[in-house]
């Protein structure tokens, strides 16, 4: 699996890539890139490598949405909409947190995230394995207004070897 800095890590999307932008403008300060990179990859950029693209043997991603969620938006008001995946989401973030993995993007209603980049864990599986059990509870436990609403997650995990670039 390549894992390639784009600026789009933990999910606060959209911004320029930052690996790019060091080529044209002085890199931000260091909080900013902690804040919207993994520190690992913040460290590298602000030591001066300007591509970052690593290999990975092993690493697991997960995959998280609503199920049914266009019919069930549809019965709220998009600014409720925002709310509901809001609380969602923000459950997620902090499952993300507790578990050590790295949110990779949000869209729409689903979630994605990742174990095993930046930072190798042999338990990336396990890793992911535990925050979708918890992550099926979250439409309940983060007090949703929807009594309807429910999860569905998906992972995959596999050595994968690097390609030609």
């Amino acid at each position: 699996m390549r894992l390639a800095s784009d600026g789009r890590s933990r999910g606060r999307e959209p911004r320029s890539t930052i690996a790019r932008m060091s080529l044209v403008s002085p890199l931000p300060d260091a909080g900013l890139l902690v804040n919207v990179l993994p520190s690992e990859i913040a460290r590298r950029l602000k030591e001066g490598q300007q591509a970052i693209a690593d290999h990975f043997d092993e690493a697991s991603i997960l995959f998280a949405d609503v199920v049914d969620f266009t019919p069930l938006s549809s019965r709220f008001h998009p600014t409720e909409v925002v709310g509901i995946l809001d609380s969602l989401f923000t459950s997620f973030d902090e499952l993300t947190d507790r578990h050590g993995v790295e949110k990779i993007k949000t869209v729409g209603d689903w979630y994605m995230v990742a174990a095993g980049v930046p930072e190798r864990r042999p338990d990336h599986a396990q890793a992911l394995a535990r925050m979708a059990l918890e992550m099926l509870e979250c439409p309940r436990t983060a007090c949703l207004p929807v009594s309807a609403a429910a999860c569905t997650c998906g992972s995959a995990s596999a050595p994968a070897p690097s390609s030609p670039a």
